[in-house]
């Protein structure tokens, strides 16, 4: 690659170009034949090949049979452009089928491509509930294995955030997913939600008995006390006066942990508002206002732990070395105490 560097700079290759031609070049020219043999096996079988090749048969087998017309126009050109430079570079396959794997790698990246990111956090939180986290991109990168994924756990609302270590993609839950309940990992965006809207001032309790599954919708400022349940099998007394109070206590909670927030006590905001919803899920059903802001505090929580952390690797690394960049670091460092001390002694020579 570095022989047509100035080649691929001159054309102004962009970002999923140069990732294609990395797919190809990661390859012995010997292994372009191999490598094409088992993409073209029948899909319903995996195909036998050595364990050094089997991640990039896997990214190269990703579907693209749905390209537009324009999609292929675009790849076969850039695919060709490749093939010249690679050619001139005397990076050959035996067989001259470089040129499909090359078509074949512009149109997965064109596709499936995903930028790595970086957080983006500031280092005052102050007014951080009200802006949104923003992100770097640092890299570009194709996960094989997240194709049969995202055709299961794609919903209508996402369950996840997504984060980068050391290139590889970390989905971290932000909700507790109950029994039988579908786990959402991709959001759909052609897909309209289908929630029923309820009133603002609408909280659905759930019964007393923690192995019922009944629930009492009531406004916020019902005056009801104690609820029975109406199930035979349950019949359980709900004490609807204290969940109330209990609501009020909620609400104080996280009003504190939203000063916590804004202090720059990540920590400590992200355990309030975890324990906030825990007590709130205990308590009422899916979906309610309160529960909704706090889970977004919580969710903007674990965005800023995160984005520290990342910050902290990029500001307290001196020379290789991890620092504390909240204390001041001494500009001549200590002697170990198993060191001796450097001394110099001053001889004056009489004539």
């Amino acid at each position: 690659e570095w022989k047509i560097m100035s080649n691929l700079v001159s054309a102004g290759l962009q970002e999923k170009a140069r990732l294609a031609l990395r797919m190809v070049t990661l390859l012995n020219p010997e292994d372009v034949s191999s490598v094409l043999e088992a993409i073209e096996a029948c899909q319903d079988k995996t195909p036998v090949v050595d364990e050094r090749l089997q991640m990039a048969v896997d990214t190269f087998r990703l579907p693209v049979d749905d390209a537009s017309d324009e999609d292929k126009n675009v790849a076969s050109l850039v695919a060709y452009f490749l093939l010249k430079n690679l050619t001139l570079a005397g990076y050959t396959s035996p067989d001259n089928k470089l040129y499909s794997l090359l078509l074949r790698a512009v149109l997965v990246a064109m596709k499936y491509t995903r930028d790595i990111k970086l957080l983006n956090v500031p280092q005052s939180k102050v007014g951080i509930l009200n802006n949104e986290i923003e992100t770097d991109s640092c890299g570009f990168g194709i996960y094989p294995g997240l194709h049969n994924i995202q055709k299961f756990a794609t919903g209508e609302a996402s369950h996840v955030i997504e984060w980068f270590s050391t290139k590889k993609l970390v989905l971290t839950s932000f909700r507790k997913i109950e029994k039988d309940s579908p786990v959402v990992l991709f959001t759909n965006p052609t897909k309209a939600p289908n929630e029923v809207k309820k009133p603002s001032d609408l909280i659905t309790f759930r019964c007393g008995n923690d192995l019922c599954t009944n629930y009492f919708p009531l406004k916020e400022n019902t005056k009801e006390k104690v609820i029975t349940c109406p199930l035979d099998e349950c019949g359980l007394k709900t004490n609807i006066w204290d969940r109330l109070r209990q609501i009020q206590k909620l609400k104080k909670d996280f009003a504190s942990g939203k000063e916590e927030l804004e202090r720059g006590e990540v920590t400590l905001a992200k355990d309030i508002f975890r324990d906030v919803i825990d007590e709130w899920d205990r308590m009422i059903i899916r979906p309610y206002r309160e529960l909704i802001s706090v889970e977004e505090a919580f969710v903007k929580a674990l965005f800023c732990e995160r984005g520290d952390r990342e910050r902290m690797l990029v500001e307290g690394n001196q020379m290789g070395k991890i620092v504390n960049v909240k204390k001041d670091q001494p500009a001549q460092p200590k002697p170990e105490e198993s060191e001796e001390p450097l001394m110099s002694k001053f001889v004056e020579i009489k004539k």
